[in-house]
């Protein structure tokens, strides 16, 4: 049990890191707060979702559903990050 527990904690923190640096890139970029406090609303309900599922039923729907939009969130942080990047680009060649 604990082996799984500190698995499932190691998880979380080998996706916690990367997200919040996205957050912090996307923030700095002047993103949206409403699209960035829903995107780590999402994140952060995904991974208890995925949490759970681990530590109750390995390999079962909860598990699959909370990585799988782990997934999607870290997916979308980086597409708007890009985005916000070559905005940024775009108006400085402009000025």
């Amino acid at each position: 049990a604990l082996r799984l527990a500190s698995r499932t904690h190691g998880n979380n923190l080998e996706h916690g890191l990367p997200v919040i640096l996205l957050m912090l890139f996307y923030e700095v970029s002047s993103g949206s707060a409403v699209m960035l406090c829903s995107i780590g609303t999402v994140y952060l309900a995904t991974r208890v979702v995925y949490s759970i599922g681990y530590l109750t039923k390995p390999g079962k729907l909860a598990q699959i559903v909370g990585a799988g939009v782990t997934y999607l969130t870290e997916l979308v942080l980086v597409v708007l990050v890009l985005m916000a990047a070559c905005a940024e680009m775009a108006q400085a060649t402009v000025a």
